[in-house]
């Protein structure tokens, strides 16, 4: 299994409306319900409102990683936000946050969930990538973008 394997065009929002980091949360939890991927969206947003209570997941480099595991989930999910204008994240590096990767998975799955949270770091530590992804013109060639750089790298399911 891949990272970029989770992600459905259906939970990639390609424009976040201007709001606060939990608001954003909110926004991409409901998007993963939206399509019935996610049974209990607002177990899940407390789950993750939660982690990032305790420390922002903003990573720097205008990256966040909101994140959390649930018992109830089978399968990992994963979803995509975008913001052009930038989202205050409360970043290490204090600036606004562009791309947000939304990380849920299963309560049992706690090795899978640190492998998928590497690989989001890892692939996001190229800058290249980033400013790719954030020209990205539809959720499609988005997902493209991050398979084809996936490629490379092993499996996280050993």
């Amino acid at each position: 299994m891949r990272f970029s394997d989770l992600l459905k065009t259906s939970s990639v929002v390609l424009e976040l409306p201007k709001q606060d980091r939990f608001g954003t949360i909110r926004h991409l939890v409901d998007a993963l319900s939206a399509e019935d991927l996610l049974k209990n969206p607002e177990r899940a947003f407390e789950a993750v409102e939660a982690r990032e209570k305790v420390l922002s997941t903003g990573v720097g480099s205008g990256i966040a990683v909101p994140h959390a595991t649930l018992n109830s989930l089978n399968n990992p999910l994963v979803a995509f936000g975008r913001s052009q204008e930038g989202i205050d994240f409360e970043a290490i590096d204090g600036k606004p946050v562009h791309l947000i990767f939304l990380l849920l998975s299963p309560g049992d799955a706690y090795e899978l969930h640190l492998r998928m949270l590497s690989r989001i770091s890892r692939l996001c530590t190229e800058e290249s990538l980033r400013n790719r992804l954030r020209l990205a013109p539809t959720a499609d060639s988005l997902i493209d973008i991050l398979q084809e750089r996936e490629k490379e790298l092993p499996d996280l399911t050993p």
